[in-house]
């Protein structure tokens, strides 16, 4: 054996970390408990990549923390503990600690108190809900946030032999850890492209597209006595 069994469980339980890192595969979501006139929130640790929040069925416009300080600069975000609270009412912004991204700001403070009780992929209509939508890190060890069986043990294996390779000793081949990496990179991108197409509707096109079109697109040549009525 060229390598021990250790050193690929290792490599094995490094696969799965940059994996990860390098793709957004498990998306999630989850509710928050919303207690009024309470601004600031803890957001879920395994989230890795917030794609959207919504409060009564209403999508919060995310804000930047320099935006945030010009709409309200009177208030100040500290902790969940320390702060100075703007006016409550209706949720319509909010805006991720500069340095703390699991903490986020609701603005205006909201005005009501809500339980996080309740199926968060279908609520009701109106329902007093606030929903998180994001992307998760893998876990292994959990059978629902592992990594997608489609697309774990190609890229995984591909990650290893990567690394095996590339690594000092009996077993090293420059030649085998560059094909196996840009292996890797292939898959990733791969189901990247897979991934942000999904929702793509169907797309036509004249010509290349690298150049830009112009006229008409084509429409048939109907005869001149077409839909016309004789009496």
């Amino acid at each position: 054996m060229i390598w021990s069994s250790d050193y690929l469980a290792q490599l094995n339980i490094d696969a799965g970390k940059q994996i990860s890192t390098d793709l957004n595969s498990i998306y999630n979501r989850s509710m928050l408990a919303i207690t009024e006139g309470l601004s600031v929130y803890r957001l879920p640790n395994a989230l890795r990549s917030l794609m959207r929040i919504t409060y009564r069925g209403y999508k919060l416009e995310p804000m930047n923390w320099e935006q945030f300080t010009l709409l309200t600069p009177s208030t100040v975000f500290l902790n969940e503990t320390y702060r100075i609270e703007n006016s409550n009412s209706r949720p319509f912004w909010y805006t991720i600690h500069p340095t703390n991204l699991f903490d986020i700001r609701l603005y205006p403070a909201p005005n009501e108190t809500f339980t996080a009780d309740g199926d968060p992929f279908s609520p009701g209509v109106n329902d007093s809900k606030c929903i998180i939508s994001y992307y998760q890190i893998i876990e292994p060890s959990s059978e629902i946030t592992s990594l997608p069986v489609y697309i774990d043990r190609r890229i995984r294996k591909a990650y290893v032999l990567w690394q095996a390779f590339s690594a000092e000793g009996k077993g090293q081949n420059l030649r085998a850890s560059e094909y196996y990496r840009n292996k890797y990179f292939f898959l990733i991108e791969r189901f990247k492209m897979i991934n942000q197409g999904c929702y793509v509707s169907k797309k036509y096109t004249l010509g290349n597209d690298n150049i830009p079109q112009t006229g008409r697109y084509p429409r048939p040549m109907l005869p001149s006595n077409f839909e016309r009525r004789y009496y």
